[in-house]
């Protein structure tokens, strides 16, 4: 959980329940169904278990900001607004390259990794939420669903951390643990989403 944010785990990131979540914003409380529930103020959240949904149930959360239905996780690089929510407010999104990205990720912004559509793990891509950086050691710490189906690495606050390079003014994140060099199942990280205020 991060920030007031339940992540679960559907065991493997190729596995799609036919069930969807929503959020009452008033009580805070999540509800899964098969159909929007009738006559509910509850806003839809996502396919539940998928990482497109943590992101939207994060933002919702600590943002008081959603964003439109996306195909894929890739397709959140995108997007161009977002939307509180209470109030209908519509605010723009920015967006950094990884690599060329003159702006560091922050707490808050939305990493999308793309999608590769010749290997099944990565054919969607994915996105993760950043909690937490450390431009010093150089690390940035997802909270996320759907990325494995391991324990987070700390339960009230992060899944993981990766790399972060910041090199002549330019930021690059690398999907591999801050202890390592090698990375047999990360995926390839495009960029990172945000709102301009």
């Amino acid at each position: 959980m991060a920030d007031g944010a339940e992540a679960r785990s559907n065991c493997v990131s190729t596995c799609v329940q036919p069930e969807r979540s929503f959020l009452d914003l008033a009580s805070g409380e999540i509800a899964v169904s098969r159909d929007t529930p009738p006559d509910s103020p509850a806003q839809y959240v996502g396919i539940t278990y998928q990482c497109v949904g943590y992101a939207r149930l994060w933002w919702m959360k600590n943002r008081s900001l959603t964003f439109g239905d996306v195909d894929t996780a890739h397709d959140i690089l995108y997007l161009t607004e977002a939307t509180d929510p209470r109030t209908g407010a519509v605010m723009p999104l920015g967006r950094s390259l990884n690599g060329t990205a003159q702006r560091p990720p922050e707490r808050g912004d939305l990493v999308v990794y793309l999608a590769d559509r010749e290997d099944s793990e990565w054919r969607a891509g994915h996105v993760a939420v950043v909690v937490d950086v450390d431009r010093k050691q150089g690390l940035v710490a997802l909270a996320e669903e759907n990325y494995d189906n391991r324990p987070w690495e700390d339960p009230q606050a992060f899944a993981r951390r990766i790399q972060m390079f910041e090199i002549n003014g330019r930021f690059t994140l690398l999907d591999v643990e801050p202890s390592s060099r090698f990375s047999a199942d990360g995926g390839r990280i495009a960029g990172w989403v945000y709102p301009v205020r």
